[in-house]
């Protein structure tokens, strides 16, 4: 997963690096960092981030801004801020914080806030399609899989079938890179959804089964691995 930590005071953000990378190494999870000194830097970044570390006071666009202009565009990332003020906290609710993390680093609340978003990432994330003109919220939880057709592809929400006009690359860019993978050229998958695999298949809890691809199988038993490690602790 990507994680972006964005914050003007160089020290601390190579400690809260440092101790990210040291919470990744002792949970065997894959974490890469990506570290900003300001907002326009992180929102110019191409990178789609799963978990960012804001800090809320910095020159030129402050974190809030910073959040609100990555919400406005649909980016679905948790967002910690980085603060010496925890009154800000109010504030930082109103752009769907996940948590507030208080300046000098304490390593014991990091890992905490590591901690609650490990037990719930992905679980509650809502994305936005277009159905027939019409948007719509879909809650991640309640997607099963995906699948291409042509440049479109078809999300599969328990005995719903929803078509968006959009390549599956495109969907799958929205949604929590720990939870779902791409496991062939056609299918992204909700590995809570997974029932059992071979190396030649995934079946999932609904009956449905698909191929999965020769090239993308290693980098689908890491994941699942991951997740279900995660789902233990």
């Amino acid at each position: 997963m990507w994680v972006a930590i964005c914050d003007d005071e160089q020290h601390f953000l190579d400690s809260l690096k440092a101790a990210i990378y040291e919470y990744s190494s002792k949970h065997r999870l894959g974490i890469a960092i990506d570290e900003f000194s300001c907002g326009q830097d992180l929102l110019d970044s191409e990178r789609k981030y799963d978990l960012v570390f804001l800090d809320y006071k910095m020159d030129g666009i402050d974190g809030l801004e910073t959040a609100r202009r990555l919400r406005s565009s649909n980016y679905l990332c948790a967002i910690i801020f980085i603060t010496a003020y925890p009154q800000i906290a109010v504030d930082a609710y109103k752009v769907e914080t996940f948590r507030v993390l208080t300046k000098p680093l304490d390593i014991e609340a990091l890992n905490t806030d590591l901690d609650a978003y490990f037990g719930n990432a992905g679980r509650n994330y809502t994305i936005s399609i277009k159905e027939n003109r019409y948007n719509r919220s879909i809650k991640t939880q309640d997607i099963i899989f995906l699948k291409a057709e042509n440049k479109c592809c078809h999300i599969i929400l328990g005995e719903e079938e929803v078509f968006v006009s959009r390549t599956l690359s495109s969907m799958g860019s929205q949604l929590p890179s720990w939870l779902f993978c791409r496991v062939s050229k056609s299918h992204i998958v909700n590995l809570s959804y997974i029932k059992e695999y071979s190396r030649e298949e995934i079946c999932l809890k609904n009956k449905v089964a698909f191929p999965i691809g020769r090239r993308y199988f290693n980098d689908f038993v890491s994941m699942y691995i991951d997740y279900h490690r995660e789902r233990a602790r």
